[in-house]
């Protein structure tokens, strides 16, 4: 059973489930979907099935049935996935800071 499963059967968070499987040595599930469940992901999509449905019926997080997709080739990596490394980083010198300044309160 899923960590979430556990927790809604028993009326406890999700921590409280994964302090009690760590505290008896119980092995987590491996990140990710395994082949099977790559394979039975890319079904559902070619068959219109969005990837929030997906994850729900699988019980997967979306960002694993995301990486199932990108790697069967039926979406398209980001574009951070596909610049190199060197090309990500900035030098803080020349790189425009997100932040905007607050405007100062005047004193009454």
């Amino acid at each position: 059973m899923s960590v979430k499963s556990l927790a809604e059967r028993y009326g406890v968070h999700r921590a409280t489930v994964f302090s009690h499987l760590r505290r008896r040595n119980v092995p987590s599930r491996r990140p990710g979907l395994g082949p099977d469940e790559k394979a039975e992901a890319v079904r559902l999509a070619r068959a219109g099935v969005s990837m929030r449905a997906i994850s729900r019926r699988m019980g997967v997080d979306r960002k694993a049935i995301r990486v199932a997709l990108v790697e069967a080739g039926l979406l398209p990596a980001s574009a951070a996935d596909q610049q190199p490394e060197e090309a990500r980083q900035t030098d803080d010198s020349t790189a425009a800071s997100p932040f905007v300044p607050l405007p100062t309160a005047r004193p009454r």
